[in-house]
Parts: structure tokens; sequence; C-alpha cells
């Protein structure tokens, strides 16, 4: 689908009598700069944007035991990072229990118990002795399904329905040097899904097609060609969310990183991708902006947030897991 500007009072008065945004930050025992991240975005965004912070478990949150090594190796690598992550209990203390939601796998699938029958991923996970053990998961790689999940939790919690024009996602180790509230305010509203590099490819060369249902294949794939796209952070407006959810609840998923873009460009939806101006350097094996989590240290990636911040430079950093 091609990119077509458009006001965000089109897109609201499309979605009916909805008001305001909201923004996701997906996290999973998050750092003390993870945390300081966090207040930053509230403190910028709110009150025109409302802030919740989806907390995904793997197994117990209590358990202090339980380090996840599922997101590259994140807390068994001093390389990685040296700070203990915050749990659960704190989250709470700091942010209240009205703003963190807990969603896990088997509340998802309560959701979309037809998802059973897809693959999912094992996880490896490891205690703080040294021995390690592994468990199935798939909020991994449907990240959709465990959005929608939680914006149904969120909705209990709060003992209402949520009735905004459009949900923001934030992964936590992605960070930003500028203004929150001046990147989302240049987007809200101009598409119905923004991302990262969305782009076309034959279905041959998405490895990961097996992670989707017969009905997604059946439905979104057209031509033989599926649709590719990052998502460190998504903007998904109402209609968007409604028709994806409902497509979902009719039994079509897919492996968010094509199923998202590809159902957003066979339904006619319009989709537009974060401009590379607003994305740090993106050179594979050298950039600042990158999928691997070891090309930097953390403490480089850190005094680079830093040196960004002191140019005036506002750009998207990633990953910033210190």
């Amino acid at each position: 689908a091609t990119f077509t500007a458009r006001s965000q009072g089109a897109l609201e008065a499309e979605a009916g009598s909805c008001k305001g945004e909201a923004v996701m930050i997906r996290t999973y025992l998050p750092t003390r700069a993870m945390i300081q991240r966090f207040q930053r975005i509230i403190k910028e965004v709110e009150p025109e944007r409302q802030v919740i912070i989806s907390y995904g478990t793997l197994q117990d949150p209590k358990d202090a035991n339980l380090l996840s090594v599922s997101e590259g190796l994140r807390y068994n690598s001093t390389e990685i990072i040296k700070e203990k992550p915050v749990f659960l209990d704190t989250l709470y203390k700091i942010f209240g229990k009205e703003r963190v939601v807990v969603t896990d796998d088997d509340m998802m699938l309560t959701e979309f118990p037809d998802m059973r029958s897809l693959p999912s991923y094992f996880t490896l996970m490891k205690r703080a002795d040294g021995t390690e053990f592994g468990i199935q998961t798939w909020a991994r790689g449907y990240h959709d399904e465990y959005i929608y999940t939680a914006m149904r939790e969120y909705e209990r919690v709060k003992g209402e329905k949520w009735n905004g024009c459009g949900l923001w996602v934030w992964e936590d180790d992605l960070e930003y040097t500028g203004n929150f509230k001046q990147l989302f305010d240049k987007y809200s509203g101009t598409a119905d899904l923004i991302s990262e590099q969305a782009h076309p490819l034959p279905k041959e060369k998405e490895h990961r097609l097996r992670w989707s249902s017969q009905k997604f294949r059946d439905e979104c794939v057209v031509d033989d060609k599926v649709h590719r796209h990052r998502e460190h952070l998504t903007y998904q407006s109402r209609r968007f969310l409604d028709a994806w959810g409902n497509a979902m609840k009719k039994g079509i998923h897919a492996h968010s990183e094509f199923g998202t873009a590809t159902f957003c460009a066979v339904k006619g939806f319009k989709q537009r991708n974060v401009d590379l101006d607003d994305m740090d350097d993106r050179t594979p094996r050298k950039g600042w902006f990158v999928t691997t989590r070891h090309l930097h240290t953390q403490e480089e990636m850190k005094a680079h947030v830093e040196q960004m911040r002191k140019q005036g430079k506002a750009v998207l950093i990633h990953p910033c897991k210190y």
C-alpha cells in the first residue's frame, strides 16, 4: 500500500467517536536505564497520550532466580549488561498497577485458542545459579496477538473499554534522543500502519512463513508475495486495529515481522515507513540502529546516545539495553 498523507481528524472521523491515543511500552525485566526512558516518555507525551507499560512474563516474574536470555542473552553476559533487572513488584511501586499490564502466553492462548496449532518458539531461560532450561512460547513471534491481549487486559484493569484513535507500540530497548511528543506528533494519523522499512518480497524469501496460519496464507499471500517490516516502534490507527483484531479472531495469524505489514497491504490500508532521517546510522555491522545485539557494547551505546544529545540530533538508536 502506498502512503497517502491524511490528517488526524480524517482518521478519527473514519474510526467514529474515538478520542486520543495510547502508547504501549513492551517490556520484560527492564533495567533502571529503561525505567528512566519510560518515565521520560510519560513526562513528554502525557496527558495527550496515555502510556501503558505492558509487562510480558514467561515465568513467575517474582522469582528472582529466573533471568531471561531469550532477548539476545540480555542478562547472562557482562559484555551486554552489568545491572540487575527491575522486577514486577518494583514496576508497580514506580508506575502503579493501573498503568502496568501483565500478560503471558496462557492469556494470549485464551484469546486465540487456535494458535495452539501454530509453531511456537523455544526460549532458553537461565537461573542465577547458571543452570538452564527451556520453555515454548508464542509471544516471542506473534506480537500483534500479544498486543491485542494486553489491551484487553488493560480494559479489564481500568474497568472500561479503550476508545483511542490510535496505538503506538514502543520496544523497551529503543532509544530516542529527541522529544517523544514531537516524534509522535509528526506521524500520528498520517497512515493506518507506521513502522520501519516495510517492503514486499517473494514469499520464498520469508523464512518464517511457517509461523503463519493457513487462513493467513490463503487470504493474505497475494501474487506469492508478503510484506516485511521492522517493528521496534509501530503505530496503528483505530480502524486498522479493529480490522486486524477481527481477522486474528477469525484465525488469521502470522509472525508480526511480516504478518502486520502484509495484512495492511493486501486489505487496502495506508502504510508509512518511519523516515530514514529519524533513524541513526543503519549500516550493517557498523551503524547505531541495528538488530544485532553484539555489534557495540552497551557502554558504547550509552556514550553514543549522550553524544547525539549533546549535538542536538534527534534520532532513534537501537538496541539500548544498558
